[in-house]
């Protein structure tokens, strides 16, 4: 009985723990003023949230305001230092811009974009992050 007893004060305090840190989330929030594809997936000009799906989680998830259209991505991480301004980093053609990476201040990320042909002209675009707090 004191066991089942333990187990369930352990169990019941990590519950508390785990919904404190769930309830509030640091989230990065930009204004992309251009359609763009991450994933396959074209997502419209807008405002977007980037966070971690999940804490703890390498997958990120990018969604837009007033519940437009998101994408879940698994970027990979580089090793080299990270641009001291947070921004999404896209690389555009004539006709598409691509998500290409993401910096935080502290770290960055990079994401699968497809390869351009030679006849492509290539230009790369900035958006600058804001962090917030979100109640979950």
């Amino acid at each position: 009985m004191i066991d089942l007893t333990r187990t369930l004060t352990i169990t019941a305090a990590m519950l508390v723990l785990g919904a404190g840190a769930a309830y509030s989330q640091d989230v990065a929030v930009a204004t992309i003023p251009f359609p763009f594809q991450v994933r396959g997936t074209t997502l419209p000009a807008g405002d977007y949230t980037i966070q971690r799906a999940s804490m703890g989680s390498y997958v990120l998830r990018i969604q837009g305001s007033r519940g437009k259209a998101g994408a879940f991505v698994l970027p990979k991480y580089r090793s080299d230092a990270a641009d001291a301004n947070p921004h999404l980093t896209f690389r555009c053609t004539e006709s598409d811009c691509f998500l290409a990476g993401l910096s935080s201040g502290l770290e960055s990320w990079e994401f699968d974009t497809p390869r351009l042909t030679s006849a492509q002209k290539e230009r790369l675009a900035a958006v600058y992050l804001h962090q917030t707090k979100v109640q979950q």
